[in-house]
């Protein structure tokens, strides 16, 4: 086996090119990518590349696999995947008397403890203190709609469609954070990356 380096610039067609080359085999690439494949037609199914016994219920986490299947096959094996994580601080929420977010929060106790949080001095509806910040980066704001139950696949895979409600609904709720509550920054005052700064390592 020999490592074959790919353009980041239009990787699926870069895919594409070195396998009809005969130099590609297996190859990684982002569920984003993926979803600019045709994966019946240029995808092998490799569910039989899972080991023997191995159940995607009691091993992984089946929504991850979700995102490569298609045609009643498996057209992918995650290797890893970033979860999306709710990081707080503690200070904060003990001297608002806030309880720390469980498992239990909806979006509106989330509304409800983030106004509690937001910290406006003189009331001129900017914040000294915000009571939530999300990240704008796409691959993290999407958990808004993910949340909700949005489904952005059109049929064929090759196009994204954002015209379920949910996903309405989704983005209209994290507008709300914005603009209707003014618990969150708003990103286009700030950076792409504002809510990863707040936790520098």
């Amino acid at each position: 086996m020999q490592p074959v380096h790919l353009a980041v610039t239009n990787y699926p067609q870069a895919v594409r090119q070195r396998t009809e080359e005969g130099v590609l085999d297996a190859f990684m690439l982002t569920d984003r990518h993926f979803g600019e494949l045709q994966p019946e037609v240029e995808l092998a199914d490799v569910a039989d590349c899972l080991p023997p016994g191995w159940d995607v219920e009691r091993e992984s986490f089946p929504s991850v696999f979700e995102a490569y299947r298609g045609g009643g096959g498996l057209f992918g094996i995650p290797l890893a995947f970033p979860p999306v994580v709710l990081a707080y601080n503690r200070d904060l929420f003990d001297a608002a008397a806030v309880p720390y977010p469980d498992a239990t929060w909806t979006w509106q106790r989330l509304v409800e403890a983030a106004k509690r949080l937001t910290r406006d001095l003189d009331g001129d509806g900017d914040p000294v203190q915000y009571g939530f910040c999300f990240s704008s980066a796409l691959n993290r704001w999407l958990v808004w709609l993910v949340q909700n139950g949005a489904d952005l696949r059109a049929s064929g895979r090759r196009r994204c469609r954002f015209d379920d409600p949910l996903a309405h609904e989704a983005v209209q709720f994290a507008v709300d954070l914005m603009y209707r509550h003014r618990v969150s920054p708003v990103f286009g005052h700030a950076s792409d990356y504002a809510a990863e700064r707040l936790f520098p390592c």
